[in-house]
């Protein structure tokens, strides 16, 4: 069969499934709100991703994997790598509108043999990296105030109990304003694009303007690589470096979830998705030349537990300056906590609706009044709730295990680009965004293999000499969470869950759309 031929098959076959009951399709993604513009997507997709906030929260990592040169050159690479896969996402996304994006995204180019399988495993990754995020995000927003406070009153020591009521406080103040804020959510969203732009000018400014203790040289910056990991091979640790960096630019996928409250999905969307890396790193990589050049005391900045407080500290010798620019990086991460929810719970939602989830009724319903998923909020309020008890009787378990979002988020990223490579790219049908057969059959090879890569990467331990309290625990996170999810689909989800409720006839019009207008 001709290329052609296939992409004429594969009209005929939509429209026929577009053709089903009424009540296969779900009519509660009607209710919500569309919204947002061009601009107000393109800023989801910024604050979500947040690079230089949350790169600059874990620059210790990079300053003990190669030093300041570590800190400068692994964001570039992990930006082309991220990029890479946000194209070939994209493509998929004009293919194929739909809010539940990359689990849907499988069922539609995986054999039929294994499709209902890897969208349930692909659904429940995106899910899972989404509840790891929430509690991410929240900890490092409850964790900066009370940084603030010990910087006010060196005399004070937040205790465990108030970090994680805190840490509750963050997700509660998210979850109203995606709920009483949701009629406003386009203009929420440019305010904290606006915001984060105005913190990265300010912090960086701050620093470089009111330097007290002189600037670093430039071979300490660009060439001087220092590896403190006691790995012998520097090739390795600024993989790891790499890795690190890859935290920064994730959320490429989020306005896919938003399919359904934009004009012209097919042609809006993948320009939204493929912008976040890019902008991530247009304004991640002078904020991380400017720490660079300003980290002085890399003993402190290395052992802190917020190493870009310590940066801002020892780069403008003032108290009430380090905390606004600590104040600065923390409404941006709370912004990123919002957005997240934000999409998330749309995509979270549709897989209840699916069935892929228990009480998909419950979980899968779009508000009436508010016109969001709510309940879908709510479930991971639960998790964020009772994961954050973890914090409580181990602090370094908590963290490590929520550092497995990278990777649950990567598996969610390339396993549709990896399905279509099986089945071949022929079976996409026409799009707007055509990556053509060269560049297209580039882009997913690079991003499944990078993916296999940083997915040995991202298990690797910080120091070769190895410790409870530095072991990496992301393999033991993530093969528990692997069997975990097995074990349901075997114990009843898949007598539920048989494959995406999608409403083909209007994939399809949005698809056809984006060519025509």
């Amino acid at each position: 069969m001709s290329t052609a031929e296939a992409k004429t098959s594969i009209n005929v076959e939509l429209e026929a499934l577009g053709s089903g009951s009424p009540e296969y399709f779900h009519d509660e993604t009607e209710k919500l709100r569309v919204q947002f513009s061009t601009f107000s997507l393109i800023s989801v997709g910024f604050s979500v991703t947040a690079t230089w906030a949350g790169y600059g929260s874990s620059v210790a990592a990079s300053f003990i994997y190669g030093g300041a040169p570590a800190v400068v050159w692994t964001l570039p690479v992990a930006a082309i790598y991220l990029t890479l896969v946000a194209i070939g996402m994209a493509e998929l996304a004009s293919a194929y509108p739909s809010t539940g994006g990359q689990y849907h995204w499988v069922y539609m180019v995986a054999p039929d043999n294994c499709k209902v399988f890897l969208s349930f495993f692909c659904g429940w990754s995106l899910t899972v990296a989404s509840w790891f995020a929430a509690c991410s995000l929240c900890q490092a927003c409850a964790g900066f105030v009370f940084n603030m406070a010990s910087m006010k009153n060196p005399d004070f020591v937040a205790t465990e109990w108030q970090l994680y009521l805190l840490y509750l406080l963050f997700y509660v103040a998210c979850t109203s304003v995606n709920v009483f804020a949701s009629k406003w959510l386009a203009q929420v969203n440019n305010l904290i694009m606006m915001v984060s732009v105005i913190g990265l000018i300010v912090s960086g400014l701050s620093m470089l303007i009111c330097h007290k203790a002189g600037f670093r040289s430039n071979s300490f910056v660009w060439t001087d690589y220092t590896n403190s990991t006691g790995w012998s091979s520097n090739g390795l640790t600024f993989l790891l470096g790499v890795a690190n960096a890859c935290f920064g630019l994730l959320g490429a996928d989020g306005a896919s979830h938003l399919t359904d409250e934009i004009d012209l999905p097919g042609r809006k969307v993948p320009l939204a998705m493929i912008l976040p890396p890019i902008l991530g790193f247009l304004t991640g990589w002078p904020f991380s030349i400017v720490v660079a050049y300003c980290a002085k005391d890399l003993e402190s900045v290395m052992t802190s537990s917020f190493p870009i407080v310590e940066v801002y500290y020892s780069a403008t010798g003032s108290i009430g300056l380090t905390i606004f620019c600590t104040f600065l990086i923390m409404v941006t991460m709370f912004g990123g906590a919002i957005g997240s929810q934000e999409v998330n719970s749309r995509s979270s939602a549709a897989l209840a609706r699916d069935g892929g989830m228990p009480f998909p009724n419950f979980f899968g319903k779009i508000d009436t009044k508010w016109r969001v998923p709510i309940n879908a909020m709510l479930l991971q309020g639960a998790f964020v709730f009772l994961y954050g008890l973890a914090q409580l009787g181990s602090s370094a378990a908590f963290v490590a295990a929520v550092n497995s979002l990278s990777l649950f988020c990567m598996v969610s990223y390339t396993l549709p680009q990896a399905t279509l490579l099986v089945r071949g790219r022929s079976i996409l049908p026409p799009r707007y965004l055509d990556l053509g057969y060269y560049f297209g059959h580039f882009v997913n090879i690079s991003s499944v293999l990078l993916t296999l890569l940083f997915g040995v990467i991202f298990c690797y331990p910080t120091y070769k000499d190895i410790t409870l309290p530095n072991m990496n625990w992301v393999s033991v996170t993530c093969v528990g969470i692997a069997i975990i999810l097995v074990f349901g689909w075997f114990c009843g989800l898949r007598k539920t869950y048989q494959g995406p409720a999608m409403n083909f006839g209007k994939i399809n019009r949005l698809r056809e759309e984006a060519l025509v207008k």
